[in-house]
């Protein structure tokens, strides 16, 4: 099953293309294998395709990961294909809009850990979020207590889970200001990813946007 790599067009704003280049892989490798691959573009046979099932149509979001993980635990191999590149043209055209999609993609995490079981891989990006909003609260509480180095030792540490995600994404282009950009991203999304689980936990359903 194959994927292309994907980019956008160069009328799309900084955040967007920053956050979409993040996932580019190096030039050298025209075939990477993958965990998941999203539904933007898609080859496969058709029989894999019945295999599974198909989409589940139950999800809110997050059905590309769900569909392309099952392929992956029937057997078949996901490669990312990028001797081609496709240009995303459902980029996040304001802030709003960025921030609710990745609310609502968030909002998969619950759902995915119920079809495909309890994993790392799945649970590593919600309990990462979690941490940073325990950080912020103790940095709040270390405020009104009258401690604000202690303060802002948790306040630097929020930002440490960010910078470490955006330098694994961001040190094969060798770009220090993508590094910068998907820093303060990451730290927005871990933030974003932390309200959506508790959502989730609650059976809050976040808005669905109208683009995407």
């Amino acid at each position: 099953m194959f994927g292309l790599d994907l980019n956008t067009p160069a009328e799309a704003p900084w955040y967007a293309d920053a956050w979409q280049r993040r996932t580019l892989r190096p030039r050298s490798n025209i075939l990477h294998p993958v965990q998941w691959l999203p539904t933007s573009n898609l080859l496969m046979l058709r029989t894999w395709f019945d295999r599974v099932g198909g989409f589940d149509e139950t999800l809110r979001t997050g059905e590309d990961k769900d569909f392309t993980m099952r392929l992956g635990e029937a057997g078949a191999r996901l490669m990312a294909v990028n001797e081609s590149i496709a240009l995303h043209w459902g980029y996040e055209g304001s802030w709003r809009e960025w921030m609710g999609k990745e609310m609502w993609r968030q909002g998969s995490h619950l759902q995915l850990l119920r079809t495909h079981g309890v994993s790392f891989r799945l649970l590593r990006f919600p309990m990462l979020s979690i941490i940073v909003w325990l950080l912020d609260f103790l940095a709040i509480s270390a405020l009104l207590n009258g401690s604000p180095h202690h303060a802002a030792l948790m306040v630097l540490m929020t930002s440490l889970p960010g910078l470490a995600l955006s330098l694994r994404q961001s040190l094969k282009h060798r770009d220090i200001l993508l590094t910068l950009q998907l820093w303060g991203l990451h730290w927005m999304r871990l933030h974003l990813a932390g309200a959506a689980f508790i959502f989730s936990l609650c059976h809050w359903n976040a808005r669905r946007p109208a683009r995407g």
